[in-house]
């Protein structure tokens, strides 16, 4: 597999519109503060990712009016903002290619098969500067396309890219998924699936919280992975351990 790191800046702009116009989010954008009537529902916020992920950006940009009137109003603002900040997302995306150039992919295929599905050969992560404060955030928009926000954006500094790192190893995880992932109950499943990253059996294992669920998870997981067996024949016993910590057991 292949990872593609792209920074466009159009791109950008609409995954910022699509990032304030989440509830209860608690990324912080300083742009916001320059930014004039962006506000959209539900419906035009699910439209913005399918934009993003589309070839033809400003074709289908061009289909929205409310979007497209978002973009005509504030694009200079923003470009003004991303040319200043640039400079950091090269540096983020340098050390991506770095990390990533002779990564050997073969070693996820084993959680491939354990969930059932395949790695594609090419995926997609839009690098968008915005996010200013400790929460980066990395989201899918296709099958094999993601938006990813480095925490602190405006101030690159290489400890928050290794912080940022594991998290690309999560996203990578929910591509074998793909097939069922919104069938399944979504903190259930994104529960499991960090068990695998940002802390868990993947990477950064020595650092998750015992206490977690996560990490009564593994055990289990590591077990079946020895012995070939796969996320269907134990979700059983992981839904279990879900549903035990959320109603407050232990």
């Amino acid at each position: 597999m292949r990872i593609n790191f792209i920074i466009d800046c159009d791109r950008n702009f609409l995954a910022v519109i699509w990032a304030l116009n989440k509830e209860d989010s608690p990324q912080e954008f300083k742009i916001e503060e320059t930014l004039s009537d962006y506000r959209v529902d539900r419906v035009l916020r699910k439209r913005i990712k399918e934009i993003i992920s589309s070839e033809d950006f400003m074709g289908e940009l061009g289909k929205s009016k409310r979007l497209y009137d978002i973009y005509t109003r504030n694009i200079r603002t923003w470009r003004e903002y991303f040319n200043k900040y640039y400079d950091n997302l090269k540096k983020a995306k340098a050390e991506y290619n770095l990390f990533f150039k002779d990564y050997d992919f073969s070693q996820l295929e084993k959680y491939a098969d354990f969930f059932g599905g395949r790695f594609p050969k090419e995926a997609d992560f839009y690098l968008c500067i915005g996010c200013t404060n400790g929460w980066g955030r990395h989201s899918g928009i296709s099958d094999n396309q993601f938006i990813s926000f480095p925490r602190y954006s405006e101030n690159f500094i290489y400890e928050n890219f290794l912080k940022d790192l594991p998290v690309i190893f999560h996203e990578l995880i929910h591509l074998p998924q793909m097939k069922y992932y919104k069938k399944e109950e979504r903190e259930f499943i994104e529960m499991v699936t960090r068990a695998f990253a940002p802390r868990g059996i993947i990477i950064n294992e020595h650092l998750l919280d015992k206490n977690l669920p996560e990490a009564e998870m593994i055990s289990i997981i590591k077990k079946a992975l020895s012995e070939n067996r796969t996320y269907f024949d134990i979700k059983s016993e992981l839904y279990e351990i879900y549903t035990r910590h959320r109603s407050g057991g232990i």
